[in-house]
């Protein structure tokens, strides 16, 4: 069997897998039965591992990792759950990229262009790092970007380095906000509601700006060189 075959059905594997844990366990996976699964487990020792392989398998089937960030605040409370959340984020990241590295290029960007995400596309062959950082801010499948990451030619250092840095915001506002509102629930409810709502506006301001500094580099590469 050679190479071609071997990275077709090796994408059409990943793909279907997804689709059809989607399909069976879709209810198992969604954000309501994640918490409370976890919450029941808090003290157990296998608490910290299921939480990181759903991560993995719940944002494999397209769920938005922000849902996990929230889980582990509303579970573990700020400190522990920004840890497990960053863990778990970095380890589920980089395990997509090296699926991505492993079907092969040409054959994931066909796959992400079919989906309209030439944007994405274009910044990760042109960029590395600060690509991979300033994507982190936008509203795109963490899925997507992980496995179209690795099928680039953004080097690996230079995923881990943009991935960690550009994780950072989303994980600490999320896990923030889930849990002032876990600790209003127990008593300080107005100061809990006003620090999860700074939470919120810091989240949308941090979005707006990315999507702007974006678009503005994107701008600055189409302009015409003058020559000297």
């Amino acid at each position: 069997m050679n190479r071609r075959w071997t990275f077709a059905i090796g994408g059409v594997a990943i793909v279907t897998t997804a689709v059809v844990a989607r399909h069976l366990l879709g209810e198992r996976f969604e954000p309501g039965a994640i918490l409370t699964l976890l919450r029941g487990a808090r003290d157990s020792a296998w608490a910290v591992p299921a939480y990181l392989a759903i991560y993995f398998a719940s944002t494999a089937m397209l769920m938005p990792a922000i849902a996990m960030h929230v889980a582990a605040g509303a579970v573990w409370g700020f400190g522990q759950g920004w840890l497990l959340a960053f863990l778990g984020a970095n380890l589920a990241s980089n395990a997509q990229f090296a699926i991505g590295r492993w079907v092969g290029p040409q054959r994931v960007k066909a796959w992400l262009l079919q989906r309209g995400l030439t944007g994405l596309v274009e910044e990760l062959e042109q960029r590395g790092a600060l690509t991979i950082m300033i994507v982190r801010q936008l509203p795109l499948p963490f899925v997507g970007v992980n496995v179209g990451a690795g099928a680039s030619p953004v080097t690996w250092p230079q995923f881990v380095v943009g991935n960690a840095v550009g994780l950072l915001p989303s994980i600490t506002i999320y896990t923030y906000f889930a849990a002032t509102l876990a600790d209003g629930v127990e008593g300080a409810r107005t100061e809990a509601l006003i620090r999860a709502v700074i939470a919120a506006v810091a989240a949308v301001g941090i979005g707006l700006f990315s999507r702007w500094l974006s678009r503005r580099r994107r701008a600055a590469g189409s302009q015409p060189t003058t020559p000297t």
